[in-house]
């Protein structure tokens, strides 16, 4: 296998909850069991550890609902200790002290509360889980979220979490004054703000201090449990995560224990049997995309996941009998977030004349010549079950066919409409050829009379392998100028973005505006739309993934029903009332995504090469290749 970059982590549990990147999940994606899979390419459930062929139907038990799995008796983790129903429990119960936005896989919720989900895991006996809902449980919440999550081996990790409670405690414990540490940690985050800081010490509230001493506890514990190496991390896949050499390479093992091997699957008009079929799973690291096609045609590698820039690279790849270039559609899309807590972004006609200027068709067939492809929702098209064409029409129907003027007129116009105004309004002047220009508007001042601030729009550096999203960021840059706003496309180390954008439990973001992409996870259930904007997901309360602040009633109550359906069409229904309530809102400017880009050579045997997302978006590819020698 060859890759363009290195993993950040090996901890399975970092790579879950902080470092959800792609090259973690192609190394670390098979290496864990759960109740039931999604089997590609048809992205059908069959079961994993689950010993029903089908997901058995909730029983309701007095003002609950309950579902028992029973645990195949030949599941095994590599190391050859039995897969228990006390691992799931584990599992559960550790990803919840954990408190990471990781959790949401598993469904949780609080006692009493008015969305459906998981109340409590336990284990009946030995190889029978009890999962208990505080209501009836649609396909949402069963399986689709604790059917499908990972499990853990409670053998190896229960030392690990151990520590991690211990160095919590000690963080907390050497702190001499919470008050005081909460007052100076108030006081600097509102002179970052440029804030008047008024609170006084002993203004400082026993619930604050709870927060922040909580907010010590948790840091200490993650960055302990995320240090664990996961050399030794027991799995129940078809591989073994085995070690790397940073920069070098990394190493999985096939697991000769794997409880499915054999196994036949028929999904998606592919029939094939479950491996592993190879001994070892190696990655090696490139610097270039040249290194990386080469060391394709000169046999160094078997696959190679492409990055965007390879497209120009694609004769080559053709020319070669050996070499087998794919292109699969993309389960993602690449965005710009809003800040809604802070003006201007906090204004609804300032995101509207933002999504008036984003030229997608643009920045598809010019800017980047056909690697990027514009998108205007969330759902991809390629998502046939769920993928609504009609409403997707009339979405889109309001950014596309616009020239550079015509834009610039309608996104003056919705400013105007919102209050804004200029001591030069911006306009199209003509050269002395008669040729249209831009004149930029100067001076422009916000619906109160005060100036607009200067804005940043963060991006990834192109050294991250994020290639474009700082050439986004730097035409989105250019378009704001023209309206009269003074904006600098800044761009930075991925990490450095993330700790902007997601600065920490209790610390709200003060970022401007940020280009970034999402992977939807689940296709066959998509649930992405709580995920990201719902109130409860808010950064500043759990890390997790609404970072732009946005907060809608409406929203929330409509996105928790999709957790009470119990048929994919009612789920299609409210998704697509989502989509239209977030294109009314506009938290976010949805841009573009890429193809799934692959080449392998030809002496793989694959049993299917057209999936959504790739091939190395089902987590049971490794153990389904085979080698002809």
């Amino acid at each position: 296998m060859g890759l363009e970059r290195d993993i950040s982590t090996d901890n399975y549990w970092a790579y879950l909850c902080r470092d959800a990147e792609d090259v973690q999940a192609f190394v670390l994606g098979s290496t864990r069991p759960s109740f039931y899979e999604l089997a590609m390419p048809g992205i059908n459930i069959v079961p994993d550890l689950a010993e029903n062929p089908q997901p058995p139907h909730p029983q309701q038990d007095g003002n609950v609902w309950t579902v028992d799995v029973a645990i195949r008796n030949d599941a095994v983790w590599s190391d050859g200790e039995p897969i228990k129903a006390d691992d799931a429990v584990f599992t559960f119960d550790m990803v919840n002290e954990i408190d990471l936005f990781c959790s949401d896989l598993y469904g949780t919720v609080e006692a009493g509360s008015s969305r459906t989900g998981v109340l409590d895991v336990e284990a009946i006996n030995e190889s029978t889980v009890q999962i208990t809902f505080n209501a009836e449980p649609g396909l949402g919440v069963w399986p689709h979220t604790i059917g499908i999550a990972p499990i853990v081996a409670e053998h190896f990790w229960a030392r690990h979490l151990a520590d991690a409670r211990s160095a919590g405690d000690t963080a907390v414990g050497a702190i001499a004054d919470p008050a005081l540490d909460v007052w100076e940690a108030e006081q600097q985050a509102a002179e970052a703000a440029g804030e008047p800081f008024i609170k006084t010490i002993k203004e400082i509230g026993a619930d604050e201090i709870d927060r922040y001493l909580a907010g010590i506890y948790h840091t200490a514990m993650t960055a302990t449990l995320f240090a664990v190496s996961g050399v030794g991390d027991p799995s129940g896949g078809p591989f073994v995560y085995a070690g790397r050499r940073p920069g070098l390479e990394i190493r999985n093992v096939a697991n000769t224990r794997y409880f499915r091997s054999g196994e036949v699957i028929e999904s998606g008009g592919a029939t094939y049997e479950m491996g592993p079929f190879v001994d070892e799973q190696i990655f090696l690291i490139y610097e270039t995309t040249e290194d990386l096609v080469r060391a394709l045609l000169e046999d160094e590698i078997d696959h190679a996941l492409l990055p965007q820039t390879a497209a120009a690279l694609a004769p080559v790849l053709t020319a070669d009998p050996d070499t087998v270039a794919l292109d699969n559609p993309a389960n993602g899309f690449i965005y710009l977030g809003f800040n809604l807590r802070k003006a201007p972004m906090s204004d609804l006609a300032f995101r509207r004349a933002v999504a008036t200027m984003t030229d997608r068709e643009f920045l598809s067939d010019e800017v980047s010549q056909n690697v990027l492809l514009p998108v205007w929702t969330l759902v991809p098209e390629a998502n046939l079950q769920y993928f609504d064409p009609e409403v997707a029409g009339r979405i889109s129907a309001n950014y596309r066919n616009l020239d550079r003027f015509e834009r610039l007129e309608a996104a003056v116009a919705i400013l105007k409409e919102g209050g804004y105004a200029w001591e030069h309004e911006p306009s199209i002047g003509r050269n002395a050829a008669g040729e249209p220009f831009i004149q930029p508007g100067r001076g422009i001042t916000m619906p109160d009379g005060t100036p607009a601030p200067s804005l940043e729009i963060l991006s990834p550096a192109p050294g991250t392998g994020l290639v474009f999203f700082a050439t986004l960021a730097t035409y989105i840059e250019r378009w704001l100028q023209d309206l009269g706003f003074s904006v600098q496309a800044v761009v930075t180390d991925l990490g450095f973005l993330f700790a902007d954008v997601w600065p920490g439990v209790g610390v709200e973001p003060h970022f401007d505006l940020y280009v970034l992409g999402w992977s939807l996870g689940n296709p066959a259930f998509p649930n992405f739309h709580d995920s990201f904007f719902h109130s409860r997901n808010l950064a500043e309360l759990n890390d997790g993934s609404n970072a732009v602040g946005y907060v809608n009633p409406e929203f929330d109550a409509l996105a928790e029903q999709i957790y009470q359906v119990d048929t994919a069409d009612e789920a299609k229904a409210i998704i697509w009332e989502l989509e239209t309530i977030l294109a009314d809102d506009l938290p976010y400017v949805v841009i573009s995504n890429f193809p799934a880009r692959e080449a392998v050579s030809s002496r793989l045997v694959l049993p299917f090469t057209e999936t959504l997302n790739g091939l190395t978006y089902a987590t049971a590819f490794p153990g389904l290749v085979r080698i002809r020698y």
